[in-house]
């Protein structure tokens, strides 16, 4: 477990207060604690509490970059390219407490070296031996191994965390980060459960076990449980390089990754349906007025706070609106909501509802994945079909 120890940035706060006075640094703006040497000494004591690091750069991304600082987003992302994996003596030790000292016999080959690190594991190449492959029907896997000790010392990671961003002050107060580290702290409690995992990918694989385009992993149950995590593998390159391949192969994507998977309560779904409903049917009054119900307002806002959440949202339901095709990589409601963002940062009263800190995330990605493909999709047709066919709760 790693314990935070601030002690190390405060004398190096001293030291760049001294260069600073004494004239011996060009360095004039912002905080003391992320001079250039502390950002070296945050990222080495960050990359010890990667999975919380990294849960809080994906939380705090969605709330905007414009907001955090790029000192902040410079020490997360050398975060989330260090490589440090477990020695092999701990691998055995894990994979042995989980499957028995034999657990190599499970495998006709085993990379001990990780071939991916996840936030709070890493992913080992593999294949099954004869009897697990004739049994699943492949034999290539891929095996995500839990870092030793991340579970429980999610708390004190996240604590850490939250001291070094007070310290900083450099993420303004509209961001309300306590809510932040709260939903952080259910996320990757969550994430770190394994089984669940797998429950959650099972599902996932029925729900398109007819599908032509999507592709999700089978989970090998004797070689999973709550720290290891055994599936499919599925071969394939990044979204991002997908301009690289022909059509047909473009057209088939897989999905992995589930340990984020989580459903909503029926009166969540129905105020943000009845909210995003609005936006489609352009109605600023009813969309202030499902807002305040769902939690986004509290009805005492500023006019101009009022309007600027209002007017998001009407950006962001142009998708669905729009008649035929619409064009992604045309769009210009990314830029438009971040218009808005100074305005709902500094006024609103409140935090988002929990239950949008994940959905806002999966939304956000998928939005800029479509513009960055240059897809074009009927969104109005999706969205007609699902909202006609949508059973609203009775009390809702």
């Amino acid at each position: 477990m790693f314990f935070f120890k601030p002690a190390g940035l405060g004398a190096g706060a001293v030291s760049e207060a001294f260069r600073r006075w004494s004239g011996k640094t060009e360095n004039h703006e912002g905080s003391l604690f992320l001079s250039e040497a502390n950002v070296e000494r945050l990222v080495e004591k960050l990359s010890k509490m990667r999975g919380a690091a990294l849960k809080m750069g994906q939380m705090l991304s969605i709330q905007d970059s414009l907001f955090v600082s790029k000192k902040i987003e410079e020490i997360l992302s050398r975060v989330q390219n260090s490589a440090n994996y477990m020695p092999i003596k701990q691998l055995n030790k894990t994979m042995a407490s989980q499957f028995g000292d034999d657990w190599r016999f499970n495998f006709k080959s085993f990379d001990d070296i990780p071939f991916a690190a996840a936030s709070i594991g890493q992913v080992h190449l593999a294949e099954l031996n004869e009897t697990l492959a004739k049994k699943y029907g492949f034999s290539k896997v891929a095996v995500k191994v839990q870092y030793p000790g991340i579970s429980e010392s999610i708390d004190s990671d996240l604590s850490n965390i939250q001291t070094l961003l007070i310290m900083s002050k450099l993420l303004p107060k509209g961001l309300y980060l306590d809510n932040t580290i709260k939903v952080a702290r259910k996320e990757l409690g969550m994430e770190c459960d394994y089984i669940r995992e797998a429950e959650s990918t099972k599902k996932f694989l029925d729900f398109f076990k007819d599908s032509q385009i999507f592709s999700v992993p089978n989970i090998i149950d004797e070689l999973s449980d709550k720290k290891v995590l055994t599936t499919e593998f599925l071969s394939g390159l990044p979204i991002s390089k997908a301009h690289e391949l022909d059509q047909e192969t473009r057209d088939k994507i897989g999905l992995i990754d589930f340990g984020a998977s989580l459903g909503f309560e029926k009166r969540f779904l129905d105020l943000y349906m009845r909210v995003l409903k609005t936006a489609v049917d352009g109605d600023r009054e009813m969309c202030a007025h499902w807002s305040k119900e769902l939690g986004f307002l509290t009805g005492f806002e500023s006019e101009t706070m009022k309007q600027a959440h209002v007017d998001s949202v009407m950006f962001l339901g142009e998708p669905f609106k729009y008649p035929g095709q619409y064009h992604f990589g045309n769009q210009d409601v990314t830029s438009k909501v971040k218009s808005n963002i100074p305005t709902i940062i500094n006024e609103r009263l409140t935090p988002p509802p929990d239950e949008t800190y994940s959905l806002h995330r999966k939304l956000s990605g998928a939005f800029l994945l479509c513009s960055k493909l240059s897809a074009r999709v009927n969104c109005k047709d999706m969205f007609d079909e699902f909202s006609n066919n949508y059973q609203y709760s009775k009390n809702s």
